[in-house]
């Protein structure tokens, strides 16, 4: 069976100047893979809009550490943001942070349980991670709600394989 979904960890931005080039190298692979579509949160107070538009704006210039920091703060004035979540979520996965990922985007899930970029990214981490049932769960609750994500599919074929799950 799969290990249990790890419980929340307290984060810690990385302070050492190895961990700063990881975290530099990381944006440039995210970067490179234009992600920013994380759900977008409605409706908020004027200084938490600020907050979440100077995090995205760290994050899409590569400074990983400052993004979770403002990410940090935007959760400490709005914990049920579905964005500060996600792009938590993605910041860990590109450290290689697999549980600090999975709960990132399982709180993310939780709050928006239907979306695809959100299901789509909780497949990917658990296939890093090997837990491929519940990558499986996750992938085809995917493409319930998104019968054409080929990147669902994909990852959900290597799943079934891992699983030795021919049939499906």
């Amino acid at each position: 069976g799969d290990a249990p979904v790890p419980q929340a960890e307290q984060a810690i931005a990385p302070t050492s100047s190895a961990d700063k080039r990881a975290d530099e190298t990381a944006a440039r692979v995210l970067m490179g893979k234009g992600r920013i579509t994380a759900p977008r949160d409605e409706d908020l107070p004027r200084d938490v809009e600020k907050a979440m538009r100077d995090a995205d704006a760290s994050y899409r210039s590569g400074d990983l550490i400052g993004a979770e920091a403002r990410y940090r703060a935007v959760l400490g004035a709005r914990p049920g943001s579905v964005h500060a979540h996600y792009q938590l979520g993605i910041i860990h996965r590109a450290r290689k942070e697999g549980a600090k990922a999975i709960v990132e985007m399982e709180t993310a899930r939780r709050l928006s349980p239907d979306d695809p970029d959100i299901l789509l990214e909780l497949g990917q981490i658990y296939t890093d991670a090997n837990v491929t049932q519940r990558a499986i769960a996750r992938l085809e609750d995917l493409v319930k709600i998104d019968p054409d994500n080929l990147a669902g599919r994909y990852t959900l074929g290597v799943n079934y394989e891992k699983a030795r799950r021919l049939d499906a």
